[in-house]
């Protein structure tokens, strides 16, 4: 997907003042895949002077572990722990975009694919 971005042609201005949520399951590479974007939107910059920023979920690593380790026990605070998170990335991404009309959001998740 990144290397077609990169062959094709720049950004038009209907891609700006957009947010842009990537979706998947956990470990398939959606945190790579959203900052690989940050950086081939952001290099083409020149030509468009876009401003790029990539929000991404960083999970409290003790409490994934204890999700994996008793799911029945951990699983449904675990899922608001992270629905709570990704609605606080939204907000900050889409406050992002607004800041700006040149402004352009890529996010790791959204609330409506939890």
């Amino acid at each position: 997907i990144v290397s077609q971005l990169q062959s094709t042609k720049p950004l038009v201005p209907s891609w700006l003042n957009l947010c842009i949520a990537v979706e998947g399951i956990i470990g398939v590479g959606k945190s790579t895949l959203v900052r690989s974007l940050k950086e081939v939107i952001r290099g083409d910059t020149s030509a468009n002077k876009v401003h790029c920023q990539a929000f991404i979920e960083s999970p409290n690593a003790m409490f994934l572990q204890q999700f994996y380790d008793n799911p029945p026990q951990f699983g449904f605070a675990f899922q608001m722990y992270m629905l709570q998170k990704t609605l606080t990335l939204g907000r900050e991404a889409y406050a992002y975009v607004s800041q700006d009309s040149s402004n352009f959001a890529v996010i790791d998740r959204s609330v409506w694919g939890n």
